[in-house]
């Protein structure tokens, strides 16, 4: 029986791809650049030949919540408690950095004889590419601790020297990876605008309307959503003066969505649930802005906040601006409420002469990124992630996100 040598150290070292000589990594990969870095092995003596290495980059979406779900029992409708799961794998990308399965022998025929690995370091250099395709949308890296769900990117390395396809060690190093969302392109510079109205017949009757505009529908954070609010008594057709204004407040909502099949508690699958599926939906209200009279280009500051999550299927994130206006009346309490949906990107905006058209087969304007005031910060405290199906150590981490810094709001022709 061969005998498993554990090396003292085992680790995946990263650097900058364009100057390998920086030890310091980006904190935030993009769809499009390069992933490069070593394994890293040190051993205090000869170490068994190695059968394979090789270093794989997965994305998986996880989400798990306990819920009630309706079950059909005979000829009612019962609802029973249950576990809400599931797993989606976003990317999947390998890299072998050592493997003689294919090349056992040698030119000549002979049995090519298996080398182990000297005592000291070694380093093994690695490259991987994450795809650039529009056609290939990878959703930014997301945790949330409760309920459970997260979208995670690791790199494990592993080394096998018993058997093939069978790691007898590895080891994990999870990184930031953001979707490509660009909020240069048109669609998302168009300005946006909503009208709510409300009838009052208390005394003197009225009509009053909540006219609400925005600069953009695209913004990321650090910067400022310019908002633009009108009301109007269309009793007396007039616009109200600043003194006669309710008041009005902008939030700034988040929704996380996250869908899963039912489970029972010991893992079995529900079979007579009424449906295939649950979801359950979380709103936060990130961010506020309030005052009385007419609005001219008010602004909301975005916060450091996880990008618009889409191209998931079990986990999403979506955002949208909510203005409320309280009406004046006898009885009071009455309100306008209107709802502006809002994308939150991931490349800043360039300024009113900065659009672009991306094509399928461009990649992420790295250079502009990096060349930006862009800084990445965490958005939570550090979490400890453990997968007990898996190999891989406890790792502790909170993914990166962009924040513009020193951003500075310029009215546009289209937002005037």
């Amino acid at each position: 029986m061969s005998v498993v040598q554990r090396p003292s150290v085992f680790k995946i070292e990263l650097h900058d791809n364009n100057d390998p000589s920086r030890p310091s990594a980006p904190l935030v990969y993009y769809p499009g650049s390069t992933i490069a870095g070593n394994v890293v092995i040190h051993s205090m003596q000869v170490m068994k030949p190695l059968h394979q290495m090789k270093i794989q980059l997965i994305g998986k979406a996880h989400v798990n919540w306990q819920d009630r779900i309706a079950v059909r029992v005979g000829n009612r409708i019962d609802s029973i408690p249950a576990i809400c799961t599931d797993v989606e794998t976003t990317l999947e990308l390998a890299v072998e950095l050592w493997d003689v399965a294919g090349n056992r022998t040698t030119a000549d025929g002979a049995p090519r004889q298996l080398i182990g690995l000297p005592a000291g370091e070694h380093k093994f250099p690695f490259r991987i590419d994450l795809p650039a395709s529009l056609d290939h949308k990878l959703p930014s890296s997301y945790e949330q601790p409760i309920p459970k769900g997260y979208i995670r990117y690791v790199l494990t390395a592993g080394i096998s020297q018993t058997a093939l396809f069978q790691f007898d060690h590895s080891t994990s190093l999870s990184i930031s990876i953001s979707g490509s969302i660009d909020v240069n392109i048109p669609k998302l510079l168009h300005p946006l605008s909503r009208s709510q109205q409300e009838k009052q017949r208390f005394y003197k009757s009225s009509l009053h309307v909540l006219n609400v505009k925005t600069d953009r529908c695209g913004y990321c954070p650090g910067e400022s959503i310019a908002i633009t609010v009108e009301t109007e008594n269309l009793k007396t057709a007039t616009k109200l003066h600043d003194r006669d204004q309710p008041p009005i407040k902008a939030n700034l909502k988040q929704t996380i969505c996250f869908c899963g099949k039912p489970f029972h508690r010991n893992g079995k699958a529900v079979t007579n649930a009424v449906y295939d599926s649950k979801s359950i939906e979380m709103t936060n209200i990130i961010q506020t802005v309030e005052g009385p009279g007419n609005w001219h280009n008010k602004l909301l500051p975005i916060p450091l906040i996880p990008p618009t999550i889409a191209k998931c299927r079990i986990l999403k994130v979506s955002y949208v601006l909510e203005v409320v206006m309280k009406l004046k009346g006898p009885l009071g309490g009455r309100v306008l409420r209107t709802e502006l949906p809002i994308i939150i990107g991931t490349i800043p905006y360039r300024g009113p002469e900065g659009s672009s058209v991306p094509t399928p087969d461009d990649p992420t304007d790295i250079d502009f990124i990096r060349n930006n005031n862009i800084v990445y910060e965490r958005v939570m405290k550090l979490l400890t992630l453990q997968d007990s199906k898996s190999k891989q150590i406890s790792l502790t981490f909170t993914p990166n996100y962009g924040v513009v810094h020193n951003y500075q709001y310029a009215p546009s022709d289209q937002s005037n």
